[in-house]
């Protein structure tokens, strides 16, 4: 009888032993395989991390290679890119004219000045026999179109007829720039030498550190001054004018060719100008006589009185 139930018991127990020991972990595996029933609500997804939290920056890659920057939004302009329109440019010209009558044509091209919105900056007027001559300097508005179009009139003046343009644009947002970084420079050096120069106790150092400063203030006001240079002339274009007389319906540029009326009308006038100066030279010996009469009559007068002498000796 107990062999019998050793033979048949002792594997039953075995068995249910080995099923006892496999139960905890079957039944995390089914838990995790079974779907969830059909009125249990379902998991809520992990929450999303706030908007307004900063992201952590890249970190590099084996070997140094770091992570490429993001590209620019449609529209957006990098800081450290200079805009066109930002550029700061001198706009020069000067142009020479020849025009029947020099007064009235200063005038309408101080005029001309005053319809675009810029002004007279100075002038001038030389009155001869042979020619009239006038400057005038204008500062107009420094945009293309109203330099160009102070340019047109001027040459749309009737009578007139351009001889001669020259237009300069100087483009110096370079050496602004640098202007500023320099005077932020030197404004920090300032503050800093006045910081010690509180500081400082010992007679040497007040002088020193009061001379470094008087060498810094003189170089920010010299930068300050060309930058202000700088900034006049940008804010309005200079166009200076020079006119010139010239007779009415006469063509302002040198024929061409051989012209023997031309080259006696030359003539003539060198002539007339020849006899001018002979006059006039001859004017000044007749009003001046009495002043050099009297030397060159005692010269005289001593030179013969010698001679007698020589003569009767």
């Amino acid at each position: 009888m107990r062999s019998r139930f050793a033979r048949i018991g002792l594997p039953l127990l075995l068995v249910a032993a080995a099923l006892a020991a496999c139960a905890p972990a079957a039944a995390p595996l089914a838990s995790r395989t079974e779907a969830p029933a059909s009125g249990a609500p379902a998991p809520a997804p992990p929450a999303a991390a706030p908007a307004d939290r900063a992201v952590a920056p890249a970190q590099p890659a084996q070997g140094g290679a770091t992570m490429a920057k993001p590209a620019a939004k449609p529209g957006q302009v990098e800081a450290n890119v200079p805009s066109v329109l930002d550029r700061m440019i001198i706009r020069t010209a000067e142009v020479k004219v020849a025009v029947p009558n020099v007064r009235q044509a200063m005038g309408q091209v101080e005029q001309i000045a005053t319809l675009v919105g810029g002004m007279v900056f100075a002038s001038t007027f030389s009155e001869s026999q042979q020619q009239d001559v006038a400057t005038v300097t204008l500062r107009v508005p420094p945009d293309q179109k109203s330099f160009q179009e102070v340019l047109d009139r001027i040459g749309a003046i009737e009578g007139a007829r351009i001889t001669e343009q020259n237009i300069r644009s100087d483009d110096v947002t370079e050496e602004f720039t640098d202007l500023e970084a320099q005077l932020r420079n030197l404004h920090t050096t300032e503050t800093r030498l006045l910081a010690l120069l509180e500081r400082a106790t010992k007679l040497e150092d007040i002088l020193t550190l009061e001379r470094e400063l008087g060498a810094v203030r003189n170089t920010i006001e010299r930068l300050e001054g060309r930058k202000r240079l700088l900034e006049r002339r940008a804010e309005l274009a200079t166009i200076v004018v020079t006119l010139r007389q010239v007779a009415p319906g006469k063509d302002a540029r040198p024929s061409e060719g051989w012209n023997p009326f031309e080259i006696a009308a030359r003539a003539l006038a060198a002539l007339l100008s020849v006899t001018q100066v002979l006059a006039t030279a001859l004017i000044w010996l007749v009003i001046w006589f009495p002043i050099y009469a009297v030397p060159l009559l005692l010269l005289w007068l001593l030179r013969r009185r010698v001679q007698q002498a020589r003569t009767a000796g």
